[in-house]
């Protein structure tokens, strides 16, 4: 029977909300800190920022949230910006807003229509501004409202962010640098490709003194066991433990969901479409290295790949490469071989395979194997 795999408690992460907070202490003392959090999807980078938003505005700061949005092909411009400042128009009275704002209101009004007072009417959309008045309109925004109180301005997902959020938060990193502002940032790795533009643009943060990074690694396995137990309010076996361990890889998503699965050895379907959204769009040779590694289990040889796979070498090499670049799957440590990035992905590779199919690549894996068993 399914449980409800869900908790509100914040397993470990000590030293990276700890570097959060400082952050915001920082702020409150008059000094800009930005920092940016990284982490492959479900690894629980919102939870921190939410524990941290939870214990900012336990001390007093305004806390501002904006998401960037997933509109495929296309770019929501300002998204993230826009969510922050309808938090802002939510928080606090008319008459705050109106200082804030200042002379800029009506013009920010064009922007999210919420921030028009009731005398004010926005113009029209938000390609009419200059990036340059727009910049200098929110800066003098967060400054002001920084007089009063510590901000901790928070935009989630940048790896969605359109080229003008990009812009806007290069900006505030240098030229917020004597205001009471926090900016934290998070982005997931797992989404950046080799032409993601959010690369170059990471590389020139990293490179400002002004930016901290956290990045956000799966559980350890003490980490992991304390989630559990938060859970399902017990802790299990050591070799339960150790099954979901292989299974979750530590990620807190997939823990949560695997709990919450009707079997203890079922895939729910949450995580079969997170799963999919990695393997759909693989080329024909790239589909077949993967199919090959599900079929061999969670690594394979190099060696073994190249005899079972059955393409020339240069179109091998190009398959394998692209499964790299979409991460499904990486080096073994040694360098021999390959491996998928997530248990959960071969399983859900391997669910792909029609029967036929598995009985066709386990026996052509048998059949090398046993002619040279070193593979």
């Amino acid at each position: 029977m399914p449980v409800q795999a869900a908790t509100q408690t914040l397993v470990g992460r000590a030293a990276e909300l700890a570097a959060l907070r400082a952050a915001v202490e920082r702020a409150s003392s008059g000094e800009a800190a930005t920092v940016v959090v990284s982490g492959e999807a479900g690894v629980g980078k919102s939870r921190l920022v939410e524990e941290l938003m939870r214990t900012a505005r336990g001390d007093g700061a305004l806390v501002l949230l904006g998401r960037c949005v997933d509109v495929g092909d296309g770019e929501l411009a300002y998204a993230p910006i826009a969510g922050a400042l309808r938090s802002l128009a939510a928080q606090v009275d008319d008459d705050e807003l109106d200082a804030a704002l200042g002379p800029g209101r009506a013009e920010l009004a064009r922007l999210v229509p919420d921030l028009a007072g009731e005398d004010g009417a926005p113009g029209a959309g938000p390609a009419t501004f200059g990036k340059a008045r727009l910049f200098e309109l929110l800066l003098g925004a967060l400054g002001r409202l920084g007089r009063r109180r510590p901000v901790v301005l928070v935009v989630e997902d940048l790896h969605w962010a359109d080229g003008s959020t990009r812009d806007l938060l290069r900006f505030l990193v240098r030229a917020a640098a004597g205001e009471r502002l926090a900016l934290i940032v998070t982005y997931r790795t797992d989404h950046l490709h080799r032409a993601h533009p959010l690369r170059p643009y990471l590389v020139e943060l990293r490179r400002d003194g002004r930016v901290e990074c956290v990045d956000l690694g799966p559980f350890s396995r003490a980490e992991f066991a304390e989630h559990v137990a938060a859970i399902l309010g017990t802790t299990p076996s050591p070799a339960s433990l150790d099954r979901l361990l292989e299974r979750s890889d530590g990620n807190a998503f997939f823990t949560e969901e695997l709990l919450g699965a009707a079997g203890p050895g079922d895939l729910p379907a949450s995580l079969r479409d997170a799963m999919a959204v990695h393997l759909e769009g693989l080329q024909p040779v790239a589909q077949r290295v993967v199919r090959v590694l599900a079929a061999a289990g969670r690594r394979v040889d190099h060696r073994l790949l190249e005899r079972a796979a059955g393409a020339p070498a240069e179109e091998l090499a190009a398959g394998v490469r692209e499964a790299l670049e979409a991460r499904v799957i990486v080096p073994t440590r040694d360098g021999r071989g390959y491996e998928f990035r997530h248990a959960l992905l071969r399983e859900a590779a391997y669910a792909e395979l029609l029967p036929g199919e598995r009985q066709a690549l386990h026996g052509v894996l048998a059949r090398q194997l046993e002619a040279d068993p070193e593979l």
